[in-house]
């Protein structure tokens, strides 16, 4: 029973800080998050409409679990599971390298940092899903390091594969970290298999003193090298069949990505500190539209100072001990927080520009501040080492021994720096984030469409790709009138950023800005040749500028509220 309840009571607790950040969320209704917003009913030509994208599985998933369970509920469930992963899967890692006690204060300074503050704000449920699996990644490939059989590399291929499924972004950057792992560990030692599956690892020197054997043993390993690249290569396709040939399409997102989405989405400073020791701290997220840990407290840059001198000394205390994954973790974290930087700096600027013509794909990293992420994993496992040390040498100093309370201290000290740097995450990020239903009218303008047979394409106003939503606390968040209504909805992609204003300019922008117009030109035509029949007006953010609608003869209304608007084209 004691074993049971040992192995079981890490997940309770990663699970109890989940809900204890959920709580508030937990009521009746929606949680409405920057790029986080779902309405009543999941479909899957909503996920469709923009082609399907590496997260499709997840989405449709989604679709079937609606039918049995209400979409605010799975919202609800997604966001708990997406902040208990991180520290659950950091933990199983630090098992190999720690203690168990130790290991639980390591995934919890995963779990709660400002990394995953930013993140959560802005409902990147992709990216911390992703960010969550990363533990799971490295620890398959240690565990393919140690013994490279073929029941251990068929596991990490077919995890690897469907790593882009959770988060397309995550799956590159580890790709990039499990590189460098491989090649600290390869510098040192060669691993070579025997005829009898054993494993043994041989010093370099000692291998190129038996120059017959070493080429042999290294013919029979690049020979296997080559058949598990192949293999590897033929499951990543094959999983990520269906999105795959299409991501390149000119229609697509990542084909149109140029140095102005670099520019938008450039990592953010901090006005004292200055940039890199914003980004260090694991501050640094593009957007400023939320209050972050260090807006409440101005001796926030303490904290990460504190975190600095424990991951030195534990990485000291590591690579001393020969600890060639602590090594690899140094050597990633210095290229992960140039990287992170990114255009927020004219140091790094050569950098991102060099990778995005040179590295392939690296465009996709727009927003390379989710680099960040890595030092949080360094940290996390590096951290607890530095406060170990450094509690077992102040009991060596003050002549205390090195008992049970050396570790007791050790953990409760690592505890607490989680809550000393995002503790404002707790209680709905003191509740500031809130659960909250649509209006009535909402409700009741997808009634007035369903039920018209006439209706087809739907212009939703305001023409913004974010808008601020005064019935949920006046959150900015994405447009939800394609997670809200079923029928088809024509959104704006204009996310009011001045360094996109040329590519995400469509036709559709002209022609929405005649609405504004005190006297609204007949454009009849086009609203035809578009194939829509309806417009509606959500009477939130800057809606007024579109009031001239109501006196135009071009337009009836069919339904009016205090929250929602209904016209339909008059063609005849």
């Amino acid at each position: 029973m004691r074993k049971i309840l040992r192995e079981i009571y890490p997940i309770g607790i990663f699970l109890l800080v989940a809900m204890a950040i959920m709580a508030p969320l937990y009521a009746s209704g929606f949680v409405f998050l920057t790029d986080m917003v779902w309405g009543p009913n999941l479909n899957l030509a909503d996920s469709m409409r923009n082609g399907i994208d590496p997260g499709f599985p997840i989405r449709a998933l989604f679709v079937f679990l609606n039918l049995l369970i209400p979409a605010e509920v799975l919202q609800k469930i997604v966001l708990t599971l997406v902040l208990f992963l991180p520290g659950f899967t950091l933990y199983r890692l630090a098992l190999r390298f720690m203690p168990q006690s130790l290991a639980v204060s390591a995934g919890m300074l995963y779990m709660i940092n400002p990394h995953v503050y930013d993140r959560f704000m802005a409902g990147h449920w992709f990216v911390m899903l992703g960010y969550g699996f990363l533990p799971i990644m490295v620890l398959l490939f240690l565990r393919l390091l140690e013994r490279a059989d073929w029941r251990r590399f068929l596991v990490f291929a077919f995890a690897f594969s469907i790593y882009p499924i959770l988060s397309l972004h995550w799956a590159y950057i580890a790709s990039g970290f499990l590189l460098v792992l491989w090649v600290m560990q390869s510098k040192v030692y060669k691993v070579i298999k025997l005829g009898d599956q054993k494993l043994v690892r041989l010093k370099v020197s000692k291998v190129e003193s038996e120059e017959t054997e070493s080429r042999k043993l290294e013919n029979r390993k690049w020979k296997e090298f080559f058949e598990r690249g192949v293999v590897f290569v033929g499951i990543f396709l094959v999983v990520n069949s269906f999105w795959i040939f299409g991501f390149f399409d000119d229609t697509r997102t990542f084909a149109n990505i140029g140095m102005g989405d670099f520019e938008a989405f450039a990592t953010l400073s901090d006005p004292t500190f200055g940039m890199f020791f914003n980004v260090a701290a694991l501050y640094g997220f593009w957007s400023n539209d939320f209050l972050q840990f260090k807006d409440y407290f101005s001796w926030w840059w303490a904290v990460p100072i504190v975190v600095w001198v424990f991951f030195g000394l534990g990485a000291w205390r590591e690579i001393r001990r020969r600890n060639d994954f602590a090594l690899a973790m140094v050597c990633a974290f210095v290229p992960a927080l140039l990287l992170s930087v990114g255009y927020g700096s004219a140091l790094t600027r050569p950098i991102i520009d060099l990778f995005y013509g040179v590295v392939p794909f690296f465009r996709g990293l727009r927003d390379t501040e989710k680099i960040s992420g890595v030092l949080a994993f360094a940290y996390a496992l590096l951290v607890p080492f530095g406060v170990l040390y450094a509690i077992s040498s102040l009991g060596r100093w003050f002549r205390m021994g090195e008992g049970m309370w050396v570790r007791v201290v050790s953990v409760i000290v690592v505890s607490i720096i989680p809550f000393l740097w995002a503790g404002t995450l707790l209680w709905g990020v003191l509740a500031r984030v809130a659960s909250h239903d649509y209006p009535f009218g909402w409700y009741e303008s997808k009634r007035v469409l369903q039920e018209d047979p006439e209706t087809r394409n739907v212009l939703f106003l305001p023409w913004h790709a974010y808008i601020r939503l005064n019935f949920a606390g006046y959150a900015m968040v994405g447009s939800p009138a394609q997670a809200f209504f079923s029928q088809p909805m024509i959104t704006s992609n204009d996310t009011d950023n001045r360094f996109l204003l040329e590519s995400e300019k469509s036709i559709w922008d002209d022609h929405v800005a005649l609405l504004k117009s005190e006297v609204i030109p007949d454009d009849r035509d086009f609203w035809k040749s578009s194939d829509v029949t309806h417009i509606v007006v959500a009477k939130t953010d800057d809606w007024e500028g579109f009031s001239g609608i109501y006196n135009s003869p071009y337009f009836e209304e069919v339904y009016d509220s205090d929250s929602m608007v209904v016209f339909k084209l008059k063609y005849d």
